[in-house]
């Protein structure tokens, strides 16, 4: 039998940041956004991942946007999440006290990369930041990035010491680490990516990060829903379609680009209007490539694109 899980299994997104071409939030823009992906079902929605930009912003931005982030997510039921990219601790802590006075409670923790840290110091550093706010909860940003891959052996024993460390975004494709976070028995819950969900589902039991399924969040819900109530052959459909549509970015975008240009491409493809550019120094996808790869889900997978969109 499974264990109890601490967080919910279920489908988590993060949201974009629309700036000006002067870089200043677009606050409008962002409003909608937040409205639409609400709207289409999702009830769990973070800020600041790296497609979020979290690594980018000042504090002044920061809690301008968490302000407007939170004020909207309570008009619904929702469980916003705020992201921490720093190689600063202190300013972690900081940017969890602003969150705080705004209401959030749930937080998605990154580990500082200036140097990969010891086994000592990461564990040090979750148990400091977590212990520090126990009435808060702390998903993991793993990623190669933070130059420290947590393994699933090191999540079972970090659950052990912190109770309220509760899951972790663990976008391997490898079927053997698939394998282990999902069959995990420490109670924490951990998001896979839309390529790994089936064989998570199928092996045991994990919750999915959605990227380019933000494209159309309706169809991929029910992605979801059909890996976790084993119906196979919708499970199967939705996955192939997703490679599929997956595949267009390879061939309509050029490479080398940050994780929020990929996320401003889907928000573009439901609002028009959304800007692509990222925080400087980084560049976002041309609007050539972002035509680019609209006219290829059009002409290939057309369901993928909400009624809306087809302008």
């Amino acid at each position: 039998m499974s264990k109890q899980k601490r967080y919910p299994n279920t489908v988590i997104s993060g949201i974009g940041i629309p700036w000006t071409e002067y870089y200043k939030l677009d606050e409008r823009m962002f409003r909608k956004e937040i409205k639409a992906m609400l709207e289409r079902g999702l009830k769990h929605i973070y800020l600041f991942g790296t497609g979020g930009e979290g690594y980018a912003v000042t504090d002044e931005q920061y809690e301008e946007i968490v302000a407007i982030f939170a004020e909207e997510m309570k008009l619904t039921e929702s469980y916003p999440m705020v992201g921490l990219i720093s190689l600063s601790y202190n300013t972690i802590i900081k940017r969890i006290k602003i969150a705080n006075n705004y209401g959030i409670k749930d937080f998605l923790l990154a580990m500082p990369s200036w140097g990969a840290l010891t086994d000592e110091e990461m564990r040090r550093f979750f148990v400091d930041v977590c212990g520090s706010f126990p009435d808060c909860r702390f998903l993991n940003y793993n990623l190669p990035r933070a130059k420290h891959v947590i393994t699933a052996n090191e999540f079972e024993d970090l659950a052990k010491e912190i109770p309220n460390f509760v899951g972790a975004k663990f976008c391997s494709k490898d079927f053997f680490v698939v394998r282990d976070i999902s069959t995990n028995q420490s109670g924490l819950t951990f998001f896979v990516n839309e390529i790994a969900l089936i064989h998570g589902n199928w092996l045991g039991e994990c919750g999915l990060l959605s990227s380019v399924g933000n494209i159309n969040i309706r169809r991929t819900l029910k992605f979801f829903n059909a890996t976790i109530n084993g119906d196979i052959e919708t499970s199967m459909k939705l996955s192939k379609e997703l490679a599929g549509v997956h595949k267009g970015l390879s061939i309509c975008c050029s490479k080398g680009k940050m994780d929020g240009a990929y996320d401003k491409l889907y928000a573009k493809l439901i609002n028009p209007e959304f800007p692509l550019r990222l925080l400087p120094p980084y560049t976002g996808f041309s609007d050539e490539e972002f035509e680019s790869f609209r006219l290829y889900i059009k002409n290939n997978y057309p369901e993928w694109l909400e009624p809306q969109s087809m302008y």
